[in-house]
């Protein structure tokens, strides 16, 4: 009997370290899995933080597109404003030219005919 329980203390014992070696693995496993684990929620909270920054950096973006773009539209209007002005100013001074060069030849012709008129004027 006392070599039965001496086998039996042995057997145990024998388990009992088997057991041991066990537990020592899964915690170092444990521990792996846990460093991972909190490695890979910094991981998360970067790009979290980061797709963040990236979409407050599309929204100024789009917004300064479309003011931009509110810019130009009004820069076109405004110039389109301009070339009529200029157009119209130019018509109105190519008028006004043909209008003075008809005076000044009815003035020429005035002269030719009724120089008194002239002498009259200046003296």
């Amino acid at each position: 009997m006392h070599t039965e329980r001496q086998r039996f203390e042995e057997t145990k014992a024998s388990l009992n370290h088997e057991l041991e070696l066990q537990r020592q693995a899964l915690e170092t496993v444990c521990s792996e899995r846990d460093k991972q684990r909190k490695e890979l929620l910094e991981k998360i909270e970067y790009v979290q933080n980061s797709e963040k920054k990236q979409v407050a950096a599309l929204e100024l973006t789009s917004k300064l597109n479309l003011k931009l773009q509110a810019d130009l539209d009004a820069l076109r209007d405004s110039y389109a404003k301009k070339a009529k002005d200029e157009t119209e100013l130019t018509e109105l001074v190519n008028e006004l030219y043909a209008k003075l060069q008809h005076a000044s030849q009815f003035y020429y012709e005035l002269e030719k005919k009724y120089p008194e008129l002239i002498e009259e004027q200046r003296g």
